[in-house]
């Protein structure tokens, strides 16, 4: 197993790690992310164009709408921003596993968001599962909701 902290260990905001075994690859979180990469205020175009060269997106491959996808899935771990924030750049092929509460406080939170990375996200194909319910595989990866 390969372990890989994109994003996360040295600032607050845009979570993402990359965990694989084999084949599979499981994203958990994709965040948007708080401040630029030498910690001051994030410009409205970078939001509205995210790129990996303009620091809003981690550097995954395999992982957005314009890459051959090569990632297994992304497990959303709660409802705020820095955790979620970029879920709607996901390939459209590639399932995002949130809980029931976790998509439902989303759903309500893009009534009042206004960029456009949360208005087109992806709740509609979402894979949910509640709190507590009986754990789950992702290929070699067993998943426990806690």
């Amino acid at each position: 197993m390969k372990t890989i902290i994109h994003r996360g260990t040295h600032e607050i905001g845009g979570s993402c790690v990359e965990i694989s075994s084999g084949d599979y690859r499981i994203i958990l979180d994709l965040g948007m992310p708080l401040m630029t990469k030498d910690g001051g205020i994030l410009d409205q175009a970078s939001i509205e164009a995210p790129s990996i060269e303009n620091g809003i997106l981690p550097n995954v491959t395999g992982l957005y709408a314009d890459q051959v996808p090569s990632v297994t899935s992304v497990i959303l771990s709660h409802a705020h921003l820095d955790h979620y924030g970029l879920m709607s750049l996901v390939h459209p092929e590639i399932p995002i596993y949130l809980s029931r509460e976790t998509k439902a406080l989303i759903e309500v939170g893009n009534i009042f968001y206004t960029f456009k990375q949360t208005k087109k996200s992806r709740m509609d194909n979402c894979q949910t599962f509640d709190h507590r319910e009986p754990p789950f595989k992702i290929g070699p990866f067993t998943i426990t909701p806690l």
